[in-house]
């Protein structure tokens, strides 16, 4: 069931955070689907990672924005890009102060853009979160992009080693 899935992946995240000090739980919003036009590589990934903290009870998780942490870009989404399309410019941040929820999608398709990834956004209506096959890519045009308004809780690593983190203090 949903509580039990949701129940042992918050208990991991924990675990990892009093091992490692990472705190990587996030409810990824929204998503992007598409199929990258150099490798035909599939891509269904959230553009910004949202932090949360938890309060588990006996048969109910609330879920809260942690105002300690900020909003987060995916930044191995965009590491992915760049390679695909062999840039080895430097990576961008938003330079947002604080997220507008009027403005927000425009804002962070907009950034995307500057980033050389062009979505299109059909709808923001929040949809629920269906698996998706190889087959579900085929109607895609190679190198199109669209937007997908679905939220995921999940745990989204910012960086893959600790070579990444390291060089990503360095730089910021």
């Amino acid at each position: 069931n949903r509580y039990k899935a949701a129940h042992t992946l918050i208990k991991n995240i924990e675990k990892q955070q009093r091992e490692t000090g990472q705190e990587d739980l996030y409810v990824g919003y929204p998503f992007v689907l598409g199929q990258f036009l150099s490798d035909n590589f599939l891509v269904r990934a959230p553009l910004a990672l949202f932090p949360v903290k938890t309060k588990v009870t006996n048969n109910s998780i609330t879920l809260q924005i942690d105002p300690l942490r900020d909003v987060n870009i995916n930044t191995n989404l965009l590491v992915a890009l760049a390679k695909a399309n062999q840039d080895s410019s430097t990576i961008g941040e938003p330079d947002w102060e604080e997220v507008n929820p009027e403005t927000f999608i425009s804002d962070l398709l907009s950034f995307y853009q500057s980033q050389k990834l062009n979505i299109s956004n059909v709808d923001e209506t929040l949809i629920p979160f269906t698996p998706k096959k190889v087959e579900d890519f085929n109607s895609l045009t190679p190198g199109a992009f669209v937007m997908e308004p679905i939220a995921v809780l999940g745990h989204f690593p910012h960086h893959a080693t600790s070579l990444q983190r390291d060089f990503h203090q360095l730089t910021n």
